[in-house]
Order: C-alpha cells, then structure tokens, then sequence
C-alpha cells in the first residue's frame, strides 16, 4: 500500500520482531482525548499530503478531501456559533 502510494521510499522496512529504544514505555493512548476537529484537521493534511507527494494520488482523494475539508467547515461553524460564515 505504501509503494501503492508512492511513499515507500519515506519509511526504513524491516522484518523481525519491534525492538523499542531502552529506556523507553509504550504508552497506550486514549482517542477520546482526541476532538472530532482535530482527527478531522489530521487526516485532510494527510490525504493532501499524499497528493503533494505523488500527483497521481489526486484522483484517488480528490473527492475525499473536499469531504473533508467541507466536514472540517461544518466542525469550525459549530464550534464558534457567533461566526458568520465566509
């Protein structure tokens, strides 16, 4: 998936088992700390990314980042009710 889109050569691939630093502790996270606006944020700069990255991932998330950033409109609007939009 990752050669699929065209960021393979971003990442070092292993195989084996995951060897942590020393002196380091998985930490599990909790996605409810997470906003609904913030995950949204995250993933249109994500899909946008990928389309910097490799033009040919724009047909595949065109469509997907205009939902999106249309959703991350709405989220904004509802946060700050005293805002016209614009």
């Amino acid at each position: 998936m990752l050669d699929d889109l065209g960021i393979l050569h971003l990442f070092r691939v292993t195989q084996g088992p995951l060897s942590l630093p020393p002196d380091t502790e998985p930490q599990a996270l909790d996605p409810s700390a997470v906003s609904k606006e913030d995950l949204t944020r995250a993933c249109l700069e994500a899909h946008r990314t990928l389309m910097e990255i490799r033009p040919e991932n724009a047909a595949r998330f065109k469509e997907v980042a205009r939902f999106l950033a249309e959703d991350l409109e709405r989220l904004r609007t509802r946060a700050s009710p005293d805002q016209k939009p614009g």
